[in-house]
């Protein structure tokens, strides 16, 4: 009787992980963007279907980081990449804490560090910059853009 629960265990636990909603996206719900320790910043999004819910979906993605200052008149290119993913790269994890934490199906492109950036971020920093994260995510039917400030 131990053997065959703990087998049950080990085959919901194992599906549970590779289940995701399966219904198509229908706009970007979080973009998320965070200064990670003082040289780098972690990035990650969500999809949602209709519903709301979060869903996983194939697709191309632009991500670009520029930064802006009331100084200059035109913001400045940090990092851009362009690629395809698929709906079995977004991961399920947490977010938030306490009395916030909640699960998450989502896409990461992890820590970027600064010294990855096409400009010295030392200025970027000392004169308290402005970013911008803009994604755009296309699907073979759609186009979804989000947008997220964020202070160097």
């Amino acid at each position: 009787m131990g053997k065959i629960l703990i087998l049950l265990i080990a085959i919901f636990a194992s599906s549970c992980e590779t289940s995701f909603n399966q219904k198509p996206a229908e706009y970007i719900k979080e973009l998320v963007a965070y200064k990670e320790g003082s040289d780098g910043i972690f990035i990650y999004f969500i999809l949602a279907d209709a519903l709301g819910k979060m869903t996983a979906n194939d697709g191309e993605i632009s991500l670009r980081i520029t930064a802006s200052h009331y100084d200059h008149k035109q913001p400045i290119k940090l990092w851009e990449v362009n690629h395809n993913i698929s709906k079995d790269q977004f991961k399920r994890g947490e977010a938030g804490i306490g009395p916030f934490k909640r699960e998450i199906l989502a896409y990461s492109f992890g820590r970027i560090p600064y010294d990855r950036f096409r400009y010295h971020m030392g200025r970027v920093i000392s004169d308290n910059w402005r970013g911008k994260i803009t994604l755009q995510f296309k699907t073979a039917h759609k186009v979804f853009t989000a947008e997220e400030t964020i202070h160097f």
